[in-house]
């Protein structure tokens, strides 16, 4: 096999992997599969406790630029910050490893990075799940259509999808340039830490060259067990929680407040919201003081918010928000 070095580094895969023994073999093969060579995957175990770590060493065993590291479970944000400490490419790629690449997709990227001289680019994402062995395709992320094949800043492009209200805060969507990438991490200990991480990239003052491409590069498998489909519980609501105090405080350094305000200060909202219907989907009506408490702490946090009606009212009756909220979706749809 053709050694792979630093300098030869086109981009670096991070793959975190806890308890997926019935799907690693399927995403790592997404890779080895691909028609491009200048790569390689890091693989953080996050303490699996099921043959996870024995399938993925029979898989790279001959393969110099795979890499796999241990360490107790503290989660897929640590798991993804050990892995930007090692990785060596000049792009930066996060997979989870239930998911997959499509065909021919780290080819495709790595020419567009080269030839535009890219910090970021951003893909279509496809959804899909398996029954009875037949794999299923769904559509679900395409970029807004009127930037496709566009370039823009980080922030223009933060603008724009809030403004078509299509942002995809998932990580897979995005290659970053190692450079901007190292400069932020992960938030430990939440779920949601995507929501956080992808906005505090796209506002770096560095992310000045982005393409949009509609084109899924990214398969996202639907399964029973994970985060995306897991009943809400408190972990859910504790996690939007954080990145609303976290997005609360960028916004505030003086660094940051430039011409993204409008649009961050609705991202910080939407993100709000995710946080009172999960908290209620939990508590339905009996929602613990602490957490009433903590949602006029958000509002105060807010510009303008103490006077927003609809911000006040899910404070005071926010197992009934939900509610009319739901019951307005469904007479629009």
């Amino acid at each position: 096999m053709l050694e792979i070095t630093p300098s030869s580094i086109t981009i670096s895969i991070i793959i975190p992997a806890f308890n997926v023994e019935s799907y690693i073999e399927d995403c790592l093969l997404s890779v080895i599969n691909q028609n491009f060579t200048n790569y390689e995957v890091i693989i953080i175990n996050d303490g699996s406790t099921d043959n996870s770590k024995k399938i993925i060493k029979r898989i790279i065993n001959d393969k110099c630029n795979y890499k796999l590291y241990s360490q107790n479970n503290t989660g897929v944000s640590a798991a993804r910050n050990k892995g930007l400490m090692y990785a060596k490419g000049k792009y930066i790629c996060f997979l989870d490893s239930d998911d997959k690449l499509s065909d021919n997709a780290l080819a495709t990227l790595a020419a567009l990075c080269n030839e535009n001289n890219l910090d970021t680019l951003v893909y279509g994402m496809k959804i899909f799940k398996v029954e009875n062995g037949c794999e299923l395709k769904i559509p679900t992320y395409n970029g807004p259509a009127d930037l496709d094949k566009k370039i823009l800043s980080g922030r223009d492009y933060f603008k724009k999808s809030m403004e078509q209200q299509i942002f995809g805060a998932s990580v897979g969507l995005y290659w970053l340039k190692r450079t901007i990438a190292l400069k932020h991490s992960f938030y430990e200990g939440i779920i949601h830490e995507d929501n956080l991480y992808t906005a505090q990239i796209l506002l770096d003052k560095d992310c000045r060259r982005l393409l949009i491409i509609s084109d899924p590069m990214y398969l996202r498998r639907i399964r029973q067990g994970s985060i995306t489909t897991s009943k809400h519980n408190r972990q859910h609501y504790l996690g939007f929680l954080t990145v609303y105090k976290e997005l609360a405080a960028y916004f505030e350094s003086a660094n940051n407040k430039l011409d993204a305000i409008p649009a961050l200060v609705v991202y910080r909202r939407s993100i709000f919201l995710s946080f009172v219907i999960r908290l209620v989907s939990v508590h339905n009506i009996k929602i613990p003081i602490s957490m009433r408490i903590e949602l006029f702490k958000c509002l105060k946090i807010s510009y303008g918010a103490l006077y927003n009606f609809k911000c006040i009212s899910c404070v005071l009756f926010p197992y009934l928000s939900v509610k009319l909220r739901c019951i307005k979706r469904k007479l629009l749809s």
